[in-house]
């Protein structure tokens, strides 16, 4: 049986603050779920950036909703795109 492994698109803008892409990432950490592309870009305002990461798992998952969840607490904006499957060999 084939495995289908799924990687989920998450955009977001933290506060400035000293710390804050590191407390954004905790809750993957936390809840065991690995990044595979993290990508910041200059925003409008001087010194603020906005963050694209890919992260494996799907929003179905209970553990992706956790962190998405606790994910909220840290951010001035986020977008969840979506999952989409993969295939492992």
């Amino acid at each position: 049986m084939e495995k289908i492994d799924y990687r989920t698109t998450i955009v977001f803008k933290l506060k400035d603050k000293i710390g804050a892409l590191c407390d954004a990432l905790t809750p993957f950490k936390k809840n065991n779920i690995s990044l595979t592309r993290i990508i910041s870009r200059p925003h409008k305002k001087e010194w603020e950036y906005i963050f694209f990461i890919e992260i494996k798992g799907n929003l179905k998952d209970l553990k992706v909703k956790k962190a998405l969840e606790e994910l909220e607490k840290y951010t001035n904006y986020i977008r969840v795109y979506n999952s989409y499957p993969l295939k492992v060999l």
